[in-house]
């Protein structure tokens, strides 16, 4: 076998490289948890998303309700009223 000091030295070597390894991978983890958010804000900010989508749609189907509703403003049947009376009275005084 070989000399305890050279095999001594390639365990430290090794534990080293190793050590160098696990930081490398901790300063990943921790530039990718900061790209990232949390599964819980995520989800808070959907549910405030989908909240907002669907009063907005709630708003747009209620303008369009009354937008199709089929109600006769009273100006008009005021109008077809007098043209009605004007007619007749008209038709009575040529009469």
């Amino acid at each position: 076998m070989g000399d305890p000091d050279e095999t001594l030295a390639v365990v430290v070597a090794r534990l080293d490289d190793l050590r160098q390894n696990v930081d490398g991978l901790r300063s990943e983890l921790r530039d990718r948890d900061a790209r990232y958010v949390s599964r819980a804000e995520w989800e808070m900010w959907r549910e405030a998303v989908t909240a907002s989508l669907g009063e907005a749609r709630r708003g747009r189907d209620d303008l369009a309700k009354r937008m199709d509703a089929k109600h006769v403003p009273w100006t008009g049947v005021a109008a077809v009223v007098i043209s009605a009376v004007a007619l007749a009275w008209t038709v009575v005084q040529t009469l």
